[in-house]
């Protein structure tokens, strides 16, 4: 049974205009956390600052950000600044020749 172009059930992929624009989640969530204030925020982390915990009553009490948080924010913030750790890889094998691994860079300048 053959459908005529447009149907629903036609074959030919999807619809145009069909479904979320697939940068609208992270458009979202760059207008309601700004770049800087995401850094700023790790920063603080980072230094142990006092970090504002609201509790279920609705008050807010300073506390200092856990160790594990500190490590975790330090880590992002080195990994923003100079990228991830390159890491090596080991072969065990006979290789006749020399290997070269081509990685892109995105948006770096050398």
């Amino acid at each position: 049974m053959a459908f005529q172009k447009g149907h629903k059930l036609a074959p030919g992929g999807k619809r145009k205009d069909a479904g979320r624009d697939p940068d609208w989640l992270k458009q979202q969530v760059r207008d309601i956390i700004g770049k800087d204030k995401l850094v700023q925020r790790l920063a603080q982390i980072a230094r142990g600052d006092n970090i504002d915990q609201p509790l279920s009553n609705g008050e807010v009490v300073p506390i200092p950000a856990p160790v594990a948080e500190q490590r975790k924010a330090i880590l992002d913030l080195l990994e923003r600044g100079y990228g991830k750790v390159v890491q090596g890889i080991e072969h065990s094998g006979d290789v006749a020749g020399r290997i070269v691994i081509v990685r892109p860079t995105l948006g770096v300048a050398a």
